[in-house]
């Protein structure tokens, strides 16, 4: 079973950000005023709003959009704010999004809510079901059974964990839509890593690491961007594990224009 992490627009900006272009590089034409926007995520240690977080500051260094990022209690609350005017923008679960649309389990009894629309999909995330009962072959057959969904938060704080012993890195990249070559980047952020003004030459050599990797993906004729982002985390993680003994979370995020 596999959910999704959508970022979800409340309907009463989506006009507001239509009315809001960027500036066409002409010096006679007047930049853009920025947009200021609040993003509802998660809890401040989770992998939410650390992720979304690093979105803001890309978003804010290619475009004139300016993300807050607002810890909150999770995907309900925050289409629950969104409705009430708190938040602009929010990280959603696809299930749960779909919950609120319907006003069915979690929002049965509070009623639906479908005033949003989906930006983009962040990434996956895959839920496996496992068992030791040999009968036991399809969803339908837990009917009536007892499913163990592991301790409180254990997959998020295996995440937290993560992160507070290694950081986090992002690679991003901007590719072209139309014959996918590379229109800027690799640019590399890290939060709780490295200081980035005392690791100039580690930031330099991950950018090269990753344009290689592009570029055998390229040469080798793949377009699949699932592949592209793992070879870029596989050739980066080996290459920091073996420079630094650490092993921050890497994660690549591919734009196309």
């Amino acid at each position: 079973m596999k959910k999704i992490l959508a970022l979800v627009l409340a309907l009463c900006m989506v006009f507001a950000l239509c009315a809001c272009g960027s500036s066409s590089g002409d010096s006679d034409t007047p930049a853009a005023s920025t947009v200021s926007l609040n993003v509802g995520t998660g809890g401040e240690s989770g992998t939410y709003y650390g992720y979304t977080g690093i979105l803001g500051t890309v978003i804010g260094q290619k475009t004139d959009v300016k993300l807050t990022v607002v810890a909150t209690g999770g995907s309900k609350d925050n289409l629950v704010s969104m409705q009430d005017g708190m938040y602009d923008l929010a990280t959603v679960q696809s299930d749960v999004m779909t919950y609120a649309y319907n006003g069915t389990n979690s929002f049965a009894d509070s009623g639906k809510i479908d005033g949003f629309r989906v930006l983009c999909a962040l990434y996956p995330e895959t839920v496996q079901i496992v068992t030791t009962d040999p009968t036991l072959k399809t969803v339908e057959d837990l009917r009536g059974k007892r499913v163990c969904v592991g301790d409180v938060g254990s997959v998020v704080l295996r995440d937290r964990k993560h992160l507070a012993q290694d950081g986090m890195l992002v690679v991003v990249v901007n590719i072209s839509s139309e014959d996918g070559s590379v229109i800027s980047g690799p640019d590399i952020i890290t939060r709780g890593f490295v200081y980035v003004k005392e690791s100039e030459n580690l930031m330099e050599e991950l950018r090269v690491i990753a344009a290689h990797a592009i570029d055998r993906c390229s040469q080798n004729g793949r377009s699949d961007w699932s592949v592209l982002k793992a070879n870029i985390k596989n050739d980066l993680s080996g290459y920091l594990f073996k420079t630094t003994k650490r092993n921050p979370m890497i994660l690549p995020v591919i734009m196309e224009i």
